[in-house]
């Protein structure tokens, strides 16, 4: 008799490409949820740590201080680098017309201005000039030290005309800050005085290094340097 036992019976087909391939695990999928929670406590964390470590930018007045530092010290380039950001930090605070932004105004010109940018620092100076004087209550001195270096500005252009109308305004204005001879006052006066000395002025820029030499002895006493600055404008003045 034949033996008619059966073959086992054939494995179900595993499709053309061999048999399937337990699906790789994925990186995002985990079984174990709280793995998950932990590994984002631990990610926030750290960023808040960094986050706190982090230095905090520097505001507005801390900015006008370091450049004004670096003017007195300087550094040009570095003093209109801080009157640039000062500057757009003081308009996104404040606006294009608020007080802070003159005072950005006025460091970014007076960089300018030592770097040889006249024609930048004209421009700076004669919007932070609008500025001031559009305010609804105005610091004279402000507007005293906004036409001042308007006016020598335009002196280091050989516009002297120019020159003197602005420095006279800026003394007609200091006039009104409290505190006769202030140390602005004597520098405004000598500067007055070179500025008619350029124009041919002799009477009238004598009659000025006097006032300035009264006032820096005044403000400074005798022996200040700025009181031999004041001495020389005057001895110029009348070697003229």
């Amino acid at each position: 008799m034949s033996d008619t036992s059966e073959t086992p019976a054939a494995t179900k087909s595993q499709g053309s490409d061999g048999p399937r391939r337990a699906d790789k695990a994925k990186p995002w999928r985990t079984s174990r949820p709280g793995v998950a929670l932990v590994a984002f406590t631990i990610t926030a964390i750290c960023i808040g740590i960094a986050n706190a470590q982090a230095p905090a930018a520097p505001d507005l007045p801390e900015m006008l201080r370091a450049g004004r530092t670096s003017l007195d010290g300087g550094d040009w380039q570095r003093a209109q680098t801080l009157g640039q950001n000062a500057l757009a930090l003081a308009e996104r605070e404040h606006g294009a017309s608020g007080s802070p932004t003159a005072q950005a105004l006025m460091l970014l010109a007076q960089a300018q201005a030592q770097l040889g940018q006249h024609d930048l620092a004209l421009a700076s100076l004669q919007r932070a000039l609008t500025i001031r004087e559009s305010l609804v209550d105005p610091d004279p001195a402000g507007l005293a030290d906004s036409l001042r270096l308007l006016g020598l500005s335009h002196a280091a252009l050989a516009r002297y005309g120019l020159a003197l109308q602005y420095l006279q305004r800026a003394l007609d204005i200091d006039k009104e800050v409290p505190g006769a001879d202030r140390p602005a006052t004597t520098v405004l006066l000598g500067q007055l005085s070179a500025i008619r000395v350029r124009l041919g002025q002799y009477d009238q820029a004598l009659a000025l290094s006097r006032q300035a030499l009264a006032s820096s002895e005044k403000s400074f006493g005798p022996k200040h340097p700025g009181t031999a600055t004041a001495l020389e404008g005057l001895v110029s003045a009348q070697l003229e």
